[in-house]
């Protein structure tokens, strides 16, 4: 192999002398007293590196060396680019080979940048290399607490700004995130972020009802630069009730011949499983790659346990040439609520040789606190060492970080003359991963030899976070525990269910210690790329060398990080403890309105996504409330400080933490019943306390329910009971109950024992009689200072029920919507989606202002209208158009008029902050609606749209404009404002010159009994002119208007949401605006045959913004009142009562069980009243006990006359919508449904059907459950 040697060296005496003769002439040079000479035949090398990236503001600092050159050199090193021109003289010598320049970039522009060097003295050479342009802000890493999400749950995400060396940075004026839907809607985004140590938190309520599948949360930190994502799956998924715990030894020898698996199975309802269990055993090689065949075994559970010995013998072949081997253990059980397979695995090391387990199977020392080892102190240098296959006398070293050159000399070997050693001055920020460079060019060969280390930094023990919180704690109890980290840092901490993280496949959105892996791949490139030029890549950077070919190595060793030494000991570390009552302080709210609606969700499987901004002390006390449920959470926290940076939990990744009691309770009843029927509520009760347990139970129900004995006599409301639960067993208790009255009712049990008093609190729900008709009242009075009394009387037509006449009074107009918002439905179509939002958007722009509404209220409110636009989206298509049904696409038909009202509602939000993310978003739905032009210009609809009657074409264009004329984008409505004008002037129309509301029209009162159609239309008239009149400040048609329209709003209509509905709400709100808000204060007296007998209540500054209830039980046909003040008195009753039908049926229909769980039911629509005929909506109530089985719903909705099908009310109800049947065809369904509760006394479950848009007139059909239970139906 040829040598690579120098040709000249240094002399041994006049060292000084000979410096001042190499630096004479270049002072000379730069006075221009000589002339550069060149030297273009000199056999020498060179090499330039530099980055191969330039960004704006960046340093950039370029290396330049030569070899085997005896003359003084310097040359000129420039950056060429779109608007930048800079260049910098650098000198070597033979004696001082190599040199570096930094440069300090500008801001720089779009483009392509040259990097060169030429020649101005000494040894020739030029090269030059085209730079890549990137605009480098840093990295953003996107955390979330888990990878599934339930419709309905609080999205949460926290976004982590920073830099190559994990330090907090700011974020770009440009900076945006933004949470994008399956469909790749962005429905939520966040500009103008304000970080706290690097990081943003965010969150979003999920809707309900929105698109599911793959979403993701994306950020960009500024212009060209590429967005960075977490993903997660919006799905429904429920978590298994069954916990599977499997006892096994850690490790086994080979010798020990067997040992013993031991599984436990508990289901929280079903109580301790009795079923098989499968266990497939998988023997895995110790190089973790070659597996055996699985052996699989099954075994008979016995009160949840089951016993497997395991032979060792058949094994011992595959581990022959191996010192031990994994054994994979997966149990497997089925869960019958949800018909899946539950699997639980756990790993056992087998050795092959006894001695090798040593000490491993006894107990291991406890471990030390981590946080009471010392700190290592900061470590300045570091060696490392280059061995070469060539005798060198000289080399250059290089440092390297991110792409950036920290530092380039000259070095030498040892006597070898093949070793070098190079020390690295250890900095702070070289996390995670940095480069030492050795380099020379061999001449005789020209190759440029490039050897490389790659040096990776370890976090050490005190470069973390530590939670000092047991590993068992009591659930819903309110605890204290403490955090350790450094002062001044943020601290994130999130603690899930782990079985979401066993069903995202151990995935997860976490800080982890991989992600500095992930730093690692972005900011080292350590592909060698030969380019057609003498130019090698590596690293991130550019070499330009007069070599021919190039040779290298490179090796990975590891560091642990350097640090300062650090003191946890400044602050005084509190104690662990249960929060008391004494302990808390209540809140109080100075707001008159109102109480936030409790929504209710499934099981929230996140029980802290919290943050403390900045710590002010070491150890910091975290106060934190246990959830109600017994689970295994997973914790994790991490820090990040100005200075350090990013560290993680120590000295484990996170923490299992247990919520569990001592005895743990589970209650079975059903979500509801019907009146009269008997059913069973469970209490299993499961010991877990070292001894047996006596538990005293008391059960008391409300005066709605009877307690049964076994023999069929009813008992006490209160009874006792006394059990006695034994070490790990669990005990079932069974109570029998039958529902007197519809309505909520309510089940108390205390429970007193050894380990505790424990209450727990189950509502079930008695359901309505179908048959029972509903009529309503609705008064609405001002009092003043001249007229404050009043009095009025309700007339019976029909005999109510006997659960009486339920009133609700309040003291304000818009109490009654304050305290009752509608929320989205699974069975909503566009058009009632539509409206409900709207009526929440007309709400609350009303309180958006008010002082007396609190901002929890107000952003209650917001969060419903972000939620429903989510909504909105599933039933959007690609072409900006929206349909009418979620489910089924009506062959992909996208309504004109249905889209012009999704405008609507996108306009109103537009003019709210934050609200819309993406104007293009509601451009392309105008544009849609604006492509369906007919040939004179009007717009035309091309859709059926059921759920409202066919509108003409001119009422069509008229509504059009009057949406499109407030677009925020330049449209052109020349044409259909044209062809509108022209018919109106033809004839005048009532109803349309009040919609297109330019022209004053006298408002003509409804007249009574009017069909859907007729009535519907009349309300969008009155609201039509009842804001134009509140417009044009036109006082006299207003309260006339006003009157009916809130009499219809607030009565009939208070649980009908439509378009005309909304028009006339929105008047509504029109209206009150105008009006002065006063202070009520109200006595109310009810009676019903005398006043001896009333019932008193009032209104004051305590509870005008809430609703009193209050129930009446009516002596003779009528009900009077008498009110006595000054304010608005709004009061709304209504009762039940048994109607008669006097009007022909429209439906004839059959319902039965086919076999035990299979239900058919068949349909026929009679020709009568065919004109106003939309469609058909059909609602059938399951017997108590039964629920529709979900793989049911895909098979109707292949049927062709069902646009849509759901269960609703937790599986217990089906409901379908239908197009409009055939003329006198019966029509014949299937589905199938499964029984999950015994209820006896069986009432005959219901089958109610009725025209679309006419739900208070359905026709009922009564079906009894299978043939073989009829003893238990009455």
């Amino acid at each position: 192999m040829n040598e690579c040697r120098t040709s000249w060296s240094a002399p041994n005496n006049g060292v000084v002398k000979y410096f001042l003769l190499l630096l004479l002439p270049l002072l000379l040079l730069e006075s221009g007293a000589v002339h550069a000479k060149i030297y273009t035949n000199e056999p020498f090398s060179y090499t330039l590196v530099a980055p191969y990236t330039i960004s704006s503001y960046q340093p950039y600092k370029v290396a330049v060396a030569i070899y085997n050159c005896k003359y003084l050199c310097s040359y000129e090193v420039s950056l060429r680019g779109p608007n930048l021109n800079v260049s910098m003289i650098l000198n070597v010598t033979p004696y001082f080979p190599t040199t570096t320049y930094e440069f300090n970039t500008p801001k720089l522009d779009v483009g392509t940048y040259w990097l060169k060097v030429d020649t101005t003295q000494g040894c020739y050479l030029k090269n030059s290399t085209a730079l890549q342009w990137r605009t480098f802000n840093g990295f953003v890493k996107i955390q979330t607490p888990k990878v599934y999400y339930n419709p309905g749950q609080l999205l949460q995400f926290r976004a982590f700004f920073h830099n190559a060396d994990m330090l907090p940075k700011n974020a770009e004026e440009e900076s945006v995130i933004w949470i994008e839907d399956s469909k790749g809607f962005h429905v939520k985004g966040y500009r103008n972020l304000e970080l706290k140590n690097g990081i943003y938190e965010g969150e979003l309520r999920l809707s309900s009802h929105l698109n599911f599948g793959l979403w993701r949360i994306c950020a960009r930190n500024g212009y060209h630069v590429h967005e960075e994502c977490a993903y997660i799956h919006v799905q429904k998924y429920r978590l298994s009730q069954m916990k599977i715990d499997m006892t096994v030894p850690a490790e086994v020898s080979l010798s020990d011949g067997t040992f013993e698996l031991v599984i436990h199975a508990v289901h929280d309802v079903d109580g301790p499983v009795n079923g098989p269990v499968t266990v497939y055993i998988e023997l895995i090689g110790a190089n973790k790659t070659n597996s055996a065949p699985v052996v699989q075994t099954k075994i008979q559970m016995d009160n949840g346990t089951a016993n497997i010995n395991i032979d060792l013998k058949q094994f011992k072949d595959d581990l022959k040439d191996v010192n031990a081997g994994k054994l994979r253990l997966t149990a497997s059980i089925y869960e019958r609520l949800i018909q899946q397979d539950q699997n639980k695995t756990r790993m056992v090391t087998i050795w092959t040789n006894s001695e090798d387990i040593g000490n491993l199977t006894q107990s291991k020392p406890q471990e030390k606190d981590p946080t009471k080892i010392p700190a290592r102190p900061m470590k300045l240098m570091e060696t490392v060492y280059f061995n070469v296959s060539h005798v060198v006398e000289s080399a250059i070293s290089m440092v390297v970080h991110n792409r950036r050159i920290l530092d380039s000399k000259q070095v030498h070997p040892d006597n070898t003359q093949k070793r070098f050693k190079v020390q690295v001055e250890l900095k702070k920020r070289l996390l995670p991963a940095f480069y030492v460079f050795l380099y020379y060019v061999h001449t005789p060969s020209m190759t440029l030899c490039l050897h490389s280390i790659t040096v990776e930094l370890e976090l050490s023990h005190h470069d973390g976070v530590f939670i000092d919180l047991p590993d068992k704690l009591e659930p819903g109890v309110d605890i204290q525990f403490n955090i350790k980290a450094r002062q001044n840092s943020y601290v994130g901490l999130t603690a899930m269910d782990n079985r979401v993280y066993v069903l995202g496949e151990n995935m997860d959105n976490d800080f982890r210690l991989d992600y500095f892996d992930f730093i690692k791949t972005s900011v080292l490139d350590s592909d060698i790329i030969l380019t057609n030029k003498p130019a090698i890549i590596q690293a991130g950077l550019v070499f330009l060398s007069s070599a021919h070919n190039t040779t290298g190595t490179n090796q990975t060793i590891k560091l642990l990080k350097p640090m300062e030494t650090f003191n946890y000991t400044i602050a005084i570390r509190p104690e662990f403890h249960k929060i008391t009552n004494s302990d808390k302080t209540p809140i109080q709210s100075n707001y008159a309105c109102c109480h936030v609606p409790k929504v209710i969700h499934e099981y929230n499987d996140i029980w802290m996504f919290d943050s403390i901004d900045y710590t002010k002390s070491d150890w910091t006390a975290w106060h934190a409330k246990v959830p109600r449920s017994a689970v295994d959470w997973r914790m994790s926290a991490f820090s990040i400080h100005p200075e350090i940076g990013l560290t993680f939990l120590a000295p484990k990744p996170f923490k299992n933490v247990k919520t569990i009691n001592d005895i743990y309770y589970t209650l079975k009843t059903p979500s509801s019943v019907q009146r009269g029927e008997e059913f069973e509520v469970i209490l299993l009760c499961t010991n877990w306390f070292s001894t047996k347990l006596r538990l005293d139970i008391s059960l008391r129900v409300t005066s709605r329910f009877k307690l049964v004995e076994n023999s069929g006599n009813f008992r006490a409301r209160l009874t006792n009971r006394l059990v006695t639960v034994a070490v790990n067993e669990t005990v079932k208790t069974i109570y029998y109950l039958r529902a007197l009255q519809r309505g909520k009712m309510t089940l108390y049990f205390t429970i007193h024992s050894d380990g505790g008093n424990h209450e727990i609190i189950r509502d079930i729900y008695v359901l309505q009689d179908i048959h029972l008709r509903t009529q309503q009242f609705f008064r609405h009075k001002t009092l003043t200072l001249r007229h404050q009394s009043m009095r009025g009387k309700f007339i019976l037509a029909n005999k109510p029920s006997e659960s009486g006449i339920q009133c609700y009074i309040s003291g304000h107009l818009i109490v009654p919507k304050l305290q009752n918002l509608k929320f989205l439905k699974e069975s909503d179509n566009t058009e009632e989606i539509i409206s409900k939002l709207m009526s929440t958007y007309l709400l609350y722009n009303y309180v958006m202002n008010a002082t007396w509404c609190s901002p929890a209220y107000k952003q209650f409110l917001k969060e419903q209208l972000i939620g429903g636009l989510q909504s909105l989206m599933r039933v959007r298509h690609a072409d900006g158009g929206f349909r009418l049904h979620v489910q089924n696409d009506m062959a992909n038909c996208t309504s004109t008029w249905m889209t012009t009202y999704v405008v609507q509602y996108l306009h109103y939000l537009e003019k709210l902050p934050n609200m819309i993310y993406e104007p293009k978003f509601i451009k392309q739905s105008e544009k849609f609606v604006l492509s369906r032009r007919g040939k004179n210009g009007e717009i035309l609809e091309n859709c059926y749209t059921p759920s409202r009657r066919n509108i003409s074409t001119l009422e069509l264009n008229i509504e059009v404009l009057k949406v499109l004329q407030f677009s925020k984008r330049l449209i052109a409505l020349k044409q259909p404002h044209a062809w509108v004008t022209f018919l109106m002037n033809l004839k005048f129309q009532y109803h349309l010159e009040a919609k297109r509301g330019l022209n004053p029209v006298e408002w003509q009162r409804p007249k009574e009994n009017l069909n859907w159609i007729q009535y519907r239309r009349e309300l969008e008239t009155a609201g039509r002119i009842l804001s134009r009149e509140v417009t044009l400040q036109n006082p006299e048609q207003q309260p006339r208007i006003f009157e009916w329209i809130t009499h219809q709003i607030l009565g009939p209509l208070f649980n009908v949401f439509c378009y005309e509905c909304f028009i006339a709400e929105q008047a509504y709100y029109d209206y009150l605006n105008t009006l002065p808000l006063v202070k009520t204060d109200i006595t109310l007296s009810f009676w019903t045959a005398s006043k001896a007998n009333s019932k008193n209540l009032r209104i004051n500054d305590k509870n005008e913004w809430d609703e009193q209830y209050v129930t009446l039980k009516p002596i003779n046909s009528s009900i009077e009142f008498k009110a006595d003040g000054i304010g608005d008195l709004v009061v709304r009753c209504s009762y039940e009562y048994v109607g008669e039908d006097t009007q022909k049926t429209l439906y004839h229909a059959t319902i039965k069980f086919t076999n035990e769980f299979d239900i058919k039911f068949c349909v026929q629509r009679f020709g009568r009243k065919r004109k106003a005929y939309m469609g058909t909506n059909i609602e059938i109530q399951l017997p108590s006990g039964y629920v529709v089985n979900e793989d049911s719903i895909p098979h109707l909705m292949q049927k062709i006359l069902i646009v849509q099908a759901i269960s609703t009310q937790k599986g217990t109800r089906l409901f379908l919508i239908m197009t409009p049947l055939p003329k006198a065809k019966l029509i014949c369904y299937t589905f199938s449904t499964m029984k999950i509760m015994v209820v006896k006394k069986l009432k005959r479950a219901t089958m109610a059907i009725y025209d679309f848009n006419d739900s208070l007139n359905p026709n009922i059909f009564s079906y009894n459950v299978f043939q073989k239970n009829a003893s238990e139906t009455v």
